[in-house]
């Protein structure tokens, strides 16, 4: 439930910014891996939201490891 509703924040924010990705607006620039990334908006990173908003829910869950999960999430 918190990966869906990350995406979903995620994806407003993205429509907010509308800041397209690096190798779309500098033809210099070349990602260093096969396939481009699809979508065409860069910010926020769904990913780093994601991580992010998991190692919260985990510190939580585990508060033994938070630092452990935060370190992660950053």
């Amino acid at each position: 439930k918190v990966i869906d509703r990350m995406e979903r924040i995620t994806q407003y924010h993205k429509g907010e910014f509308a800041r397209p990705r690096p190798y779309q607006t500098n033809k210099k620039i070349k990602p260093c891996v096969r396939f481009k990334p699809s979508g065409k908006r860069s910010y926020p990173s769904s990913h780093a939201s994601t991580a992010t908003a998991g190692a919260c829910v985990l510190a939580e869950i585990f508060p033994d490891r938070k630092e452990q999960f935060y370190s992660l999430g950053k």
